[in-house]
């Protein structure tokens, strides 16, 4: 028996649509991306990503669709 990591994250895919209450995806991505938590307001997902090179903090938009960085190695904008 090979032994491995637990979970394998390659790919995440998030899917629910709250107005009409079905499953249909909100933010799909090929990047390894985890530890992912919905901001207070409910507007952002916000995980860390490789999508950088490096791991960093992460904002996804939900209205807008679209990705921000937050971390930048030691440093945050």
């Amino acid at each position: 028996m090979t032994e491995g990591p637990l979970f394998n994250s390659d790919r995440i895919d998030i899917h629910y649509n709250s107005v009409d209450k079905t499953i249909k995806p909100i933010f799909i991505s090929d990047y390894q991306e985890n530890h992912i938590s919905v901001d207070p307001r409910g507007d952002n997902l916000i995980y860390v990503s490789n999508r950088s090179g490096n791991h960093e903090i992460w904002c996804y938009n939900l209205s807008s669709h679209q990705v921000k960085q937050i971390t930048n190695g030691a440093t945050y904008s």
